[in-house]
């Protein structure tokens, strides 16, 4: 199947922000349990979150964080090779994917509070990944900071290179 084709058949719509701009998805579940964070400041928001996106070859997102830990499960076409960098300032270059083509593949991977990072489709037989993700506490898009490109390498140096190969250039 296409990328168009599941596009349509899943109803997924272009993504509304500039974090991933090239990006198809459709949100899935909203939880109507409420909650408030007790690790920082923000109000009370929705416990839980999913969504299903759809990634292309050759579309990247923008460097970014979130205050909640997401994530990722794999479901059908090409992986999605992520790069992260957490808190720690250490550095995880994931393939989720199945694992049954690729052994360096997962399934699944979560991207923990805090972390920057940004992904984009691995090596495949198709032009496209299909995947979901999962956000506690919910997403809002009040939790999103994009990262100055700058002062991310300056703070992490050590990354400079995945960080710009993980640039929308």
């Amino acid at each position: 199947m296409a990328a168009d084709e599941l596009i349509k058949k899943l109803e997924l719509v272009p993504y509304p922000s500039i974090v991933c701009k090239n990006f198809h998805f459709k949100e899935l579940y909203r939880s109507d349990l409420k909650v408030k964070p007790l690790s920082d400041e923000r109000e009370e928001r929705n416990a839980f979150t999913t969504i299903y996106f759809l990634a292309r070859e050759g579309e990247y997102g923008l460097w970014r964080r979130l205050k909640s830990d997401e994530t990722f499960f794999y479901h059908k076409g090409n992986p999605m090779r992520i790069a992260v960098i957490k808190p720690d300032g250490k550095l995880e270059d994931v393939l989720v994917g199945d694992k049954l083509k690729n052994e360096q593949a997962r399934y699944n991977y979560t991207i923990l509070a805090k972390s920057w990072f940004n992904f984009c489709l691995g090596q495949g037989d198709v032009d496209y990944g299909l995947f979901s993700g999962a956000v506690a506490p919910g997403f809002d898009h009040d939790d999103i900071e994009v990262a100055d490109l700058a002062k991310l390498v300056a703070e992490f140096p050590q990354h400079k290179n995945i960080i710009e190969e993980f640039t929308n250039k």
